[in-house]
């Protein structure tokens, strides 16, 4: 139950990404605004904005990927571990009843 809960947490994740790399791009077009209206000319200005919401699109896409991506990692982990688990268990009751 774990794993599909995960699953489908991250699939809405990877569905959500689109607006998180909106998100933050507009928080990047944001910044470049702020610097921007420090320039004197109107194009060097623009080209801040634009480059501001450029590098904070990519940026927060990369963070955002990387941390799917991460969560896909972790619960395979957990899968793992847990499969090592069982097996160790089985391997134990194997031996307690080829002792008897």
């Amino acid at each position: 139950m774990i794993f599909v809960t995960r699953r489908i947490i991250r699939s809405v994740g990877w569905l959500l990404t689109p607006f998180a790399a909106g998100a933050v791009s507009f928080l990047g077009a944001w910044a470049g605004a702020r610097i921007g209206r420090l320039v004197e000319s109107p194009r060097w200005a623009l080209a801040l904005l634009i480059l501001g919401a450029a590098v904070g699109a990519l940026a927060g896409a990369g963070a955002w990927v990387w941390g799917l991506r991460r969560a896909w990692h972790s619960a395979l982990r957990l899968k793992r571990e847990r499969l090592m688990r069982e097996r160790a268990e089985r391997r134990g009751s194997e031996a307690d009843a080829g002792v008897e």
